[in-house]
């Protein structure tokens, strides 16, 4: 038995506790202690929480032209950030169990095993985008479509835009197996003989996801050019932090600006089923071949899948 608190979710206020149980127990039998039994079985309910904050695109270049960002680890500008928070909700059980038998002729056994998982979870995101809108303009020059950098060529985004982002990825996968076999032997004479049964399944019922968007604050008018350059504090590079004017804090502050941008579910599913036989015979031996044995493998598989991206199903709200 087991309990389970998440810090990070207590401290949150979100759902935290959880805990297992599990149980299992073997036994031999018989006259001659030939027979041997094992079962098992557990079940298991937990939650956490998870938080990140990250840019919102591809590292920069500082300098316009200056190559790659790969080429140009040290000297790099954020483009955005982002921050995200995730919460689960976890669901596991299943259950084994063995019968055998040995004998000093022939060996029987039989195997059976079931397992479940489904995780619960929801993603949601807050970011910052380097991002101007209709009627603003950007007082960077234009070099070959690009407006992220000044005059002097140092990467300086202009226009700061609130969005949001929210993502379901519910997940269940079950898989059940079976298996029954024997082998007999008798004077450096063996066979074994095994059939084999599985059935899995992985399924992403509902992946729901959701988009918001507001207008970028160029400048207190809102029109016209832009004045609103900002960049990204990357002193610590995991906890960027943004460095903008407190016009631009007051405006993005307020929960009204992101309006809906769009929504669109999909789902995915694959399952397989899958059968096994085997056989085979030996002989063990005290010359230069020890053991002689041959035998056959068939496997039988069914598999079947849909899946609907979820882009396809995408609507976009008038913004």
């Amino acid at each position: 038995m087991l309990a389970q608190g998440a810090g990070l979710a207590l401290d949150r206020d979100q759902e935290a506790w959880g805990g297992a149980l599990g149980i299992d127990a073997a036994r031999r039998f018989g006259s001659a202690q030939q027979f041997g039994v094992y079962i098992a079985g557990y079940y298991e309910e937990r939650a956490n929480a998870a938080e990140s904050t990250a840019v919102q695109n591809d590292y920069k270049t500082t300098r316009f032209g200056a190559g790659t960002a790969r080429a140009n680890g040290d000297a790099l500008s954020a483009d955005g950030v982002q921050w995200n928070f995730y919460n689960n909700r976890i669901k596991r059980y299943g259950a084994s169990g063995a019968l055998d038998m040995r004998t000093a002729s022939v060996d029987l056994y039989a195997r059976v095993n079931y397992a479940t998982y489904r995780n619960t979870n929801t993603m949601n995101q807050t970011g910052l985008r380097n991002e101007l809108t209709s009627g603003q303009t950007s007082p960077n020059p234009n070099r070959a479509g690009n407006r992220n950098y000044d005059a002097a060529g140092v990467y300086t985004p202009v226009g700061v835009n609130p969005a949001s982002y929210f993502r379901t990825e519910d997940v269940e996968q079950e898989l059940f197996s079976a298996q029954l076999g024997a082998k007999a032997h008798w004077n450096g004479f063996t066979a074994a003989l095994e059939g084999a049964y599985a059935d899995g399944r992985f399924d992403q019922p509902s992946r729901i996801e959701a988009a918001f968007r507001g207008v970028s604050y160029g400048n207190a008018a809102q029109s016209g050019t832009a004045t609103e350059a900002w960049g990204v504090d990357l002193s610590n590079p995991r906890s960027p932090r943004p460095v903008i004017s407190q016009g631009a804090q007051n405006y993005v502050a307020s929960l009204d600006r992101p309006t809906q941008l769009y929504v669109q579910q999909g789902f995915d599913y694959l399952g397989e089923k899958k059968k096994t036989l085997r056989a085979s015979i030996g002989h063990d031996g005290d010359g230069v071949l020890r053991r002689i044995e041959i035998g056959g493998l068939y496997e039988d598989a069914d598999r079947t899948g849909r899946s609907l991206a979820p882009d396809v199903t995408r609507y976009r709200f008038r913004t």
